[in-house]
């Protein structure tokens, strides 16, 4: 192993001057490391003898190879130039003091090597006794007659010992990665070390904002809807629209009884293009479930009491739709009709469950409408479906899956987060 590291003649004069290359040495220069040599105490064997390691150890320490927290002083005294003559002046004096005074930043390394430079052999001690000392104050070859000022200053901040590190001046274990790790730039916002960046935007799906609301994931959430009005006669607002001819009526005449919503036949006499029942949310297929389910129990005409209905003849059908943002009104892939020869006239006996899968029909991702509708008729008074019991499983997509940048003030391109207050 030495031939190889070394050579055959184990660390030669060429090696020696030029040891600069050593990567030991250059990792101990690039990070300002000092490396001393610790005492190896001999220890005394059983025999009586002293002996010590083979292998000595070293201690490191962080010391900056310069530092600019020292000043020159200036020094300004009232002297007697000319002690024959008793004129005195005004004259000062700049000097170097610290710089001649400093060694090592550390103190540690200063007590470890005895260094203890004494301030006697400086300018300033020997300016200073002039008129500190009352034997030089009264001597007649002093020049020297009184102290006027004396100017000194020094950097405090960053103290010598760190002004010139890396990692004073830089930010050593600076890392933005992605996810919600320490490092991440996923995490709840404000956690992270990027303050302002235009154009880079968080991981769709990972990202949070600042109250933990996760950009994308959290804008997809499951819908099981359950209607009320079959019991309370009220038709939800809120959740449907409806064409101007269909409403929720009374279902007295009927087994079931209490109240059903009707499909034309009701309020003014208008004429409509088609009848409908449609819910107002969107809904969007997700990686895990993508099937939209619509389930009711339904009845035709003849009805001859409440809730009044008239016979659909043939091809007068009910149909459960969807529509995407690009295409238009489909029936449902599985039992999406409901045709004039399927359910009673006498009763909600007949119960309808009609399913499409949306990622089957349309592209990951994309909203869809979903109604019961009728497009075919033979006028305000003719062909009459009601159903009872109405219930869908879905998912529900907001209007907008953006999620935050690292601009906080960020309103379009790459938006702030939906359903919240917060960025």
């Amino acid at each position: 192993i030495l031939n190889v590291y070394n050579g055959p003649y184990q660390y030669p004069s060429w090696q020696q001057v030029r040891n600069l290359y050593n990567p030991v040495v250059r990792k101990m220069v690039r990070e300002s490391i000092l490396s001393l040599a610790n005492t190896v105490v001999p220890i005394e064997t059983s025999l009586g003898n002293q002996s010590r390691a083979k292998r000595g150890t070293v201690s490191c320490y962080k010391e900056p190879v310069v530092s600019n927290d020292s000043r020159p002083l200036n020094h300004t005294l009232a002297v007697q130039p000319n002690i024959n003559e008793p004129t005195i002046t005004t004259s000062s004096f700049t000097y170097t003091y610290d710089n001649n005074l400093a060694s090592f930043t550390d103190p540690v390394i200063r007590n470890r090597l005895g260094i203890n430079i004494d301030e006697r052999d400086s300018m300033y001690w020997n300016i200073s006794q002039l008129y500190l000392d009352i034997s030089e104050l009264n001597s007649d070859t002093n020049p020297v007659q009184s102290f006027i000022g004396l100017d000194y200053s020094q950097v405090l901040y960053p103290a010598a010992i760190n002004a010139f590190l890396n990692r004073t001046r830089t930010r050593t274990n600076y890392e933005e990665v992605a996810g919600t790790g320490d490092n991440g730039y996923d995490r709840i916002f404000g956690h992270q070390r990027t303050f302002f960046k235009e154009d880079q935007i968080r991981t769709l799906f990972t990202a949070s904002n600042s109250q933990g609301f996760i950009g994308g994931s959290a804008t997809i959430q499951e819908i099981q809807y359950t209607s009320s009005f079959s019991s309370d006669g009220i038709f939800d607002d809120d959740t449907f629209y409806r064409d101007e001819t269909s409403a929720v009526v009374s279902a007295a005449g009927t087994p079931q009884g209490g109240y059903c919503f009707k499909f034309g036949g009701e309020g003014s006499s208008t004429t409509v293009p088609e009848r409908y029942m449609q819910w107002k949310e969107k809904f969007v297929d997700n990686p895990t479930t993508t099937n939209i389910e619509v389930k009711f129990t339904v009845m035709r005409g003849s009805h001859a009491s409440d809730p009044y209905l008239e016979n659909p003849d043939a091809g007068e059908d009910l149909y459960i739709q969807y529509r995407t943002s690009t295409g238009s009104w489909t029936n449902f892939t599985t039992l999406g009709t409901v045709d004039n020869t399927d359910p009673s006239n006498t009763g909600f006996t007949y119960e309808r469950t009609a399913s499409v899968d949306l990622a089957a029909v349309a592209p990951a991702g994309e909203s869809a409408e979903i109604r019961i509708a009728m497009t075919s008729f033979s006028g305000f008074d003719f062909d009459h479906y009601a159903i009872q019991d109405l219930k869908l499983t879905a998912q529900e997509a907001a209007s907008t899956i953006d999620f935050l940048n690292f601009n906080g003030m960020a309103t379009d391109g790459i938006k702030s987060f939906p359903n919240s207050g917060s960025y």
